[in-house]
């Protein structure tokens, strides 16, 4: 029984090494420092342009200020006109990718995937697997793109021009 112990307590200890790929900043882990990663240190709200929001804030999208949170260590960026329209962005690690990626819809967002949670005519919610982190986006919007058979292929459009910025 000691020897089980000893050795699950040198597992532990060779986990928790600070040169260790897990601790590090750029790894998208938080270290034990409680250091951020370099993806949860990107402003999201310099991912989107006018242009890029015009689809579903039309032509309030350069008036509209941005609003920025970072609930639960998620950089997150959030534009809202009225009561319906809007777009949020947000970067994280989802605990069990399995979760968001274990899904039959799906869009290509330039060279990736983008996973859909849920999807009508003026809403789509879908997260994009990309490295370090992924990409959420969330958009609303009263009056759409009439020539789209599928909104989230707006919304894709838009994720992509945000990676691109993102430089992943």
């Amino acid at each position: 029984m000691t020897t089980a112990i000893a050795a699950a307590l040198s597992l532990t200890a060779c986990g928790s090494e600070s040169g260790s790929p897990e601790s590090s900043p750029d790894s998208g882990q938080v270290s034990a420092s409680g250091e951020q990663a370099a993806w949860q240190q990107k402003d999201p709200c310099s991912l989107l342009s006018e242009q890029d929001l015009r689809p579903y804030l039309g032509d309030e999208a350069g008036s509209v200020s941005p609003k920025r949170t970072s609930k639960f260590d998620r950089p997150t960026c959030e534009w809202r006109s009225g009561k319906y329209d809007g777009v949020r962005l947000a970067l994280w690690q989802p605990p069990a990718p399995d979760i968001v990626t274990d899904t039959d819809k799906t869009v290509e967002v330039g060279e990736r995937t983008g996973y859909i949670t849920s999807e009508t005519s003026t809403n789509c919610l879908m997260d994009v697997k990309a490295e370090p982190a992924y990409l959420q986006i969330d958009v609303n919007a009263a009056d759409v793109d009439g020539g789209r058979e599928h909104y989230c292929e707006v919304a894709a459009e838009t994720a992509r021009a945000a990676l691109t910025k993102l430089g992943w």
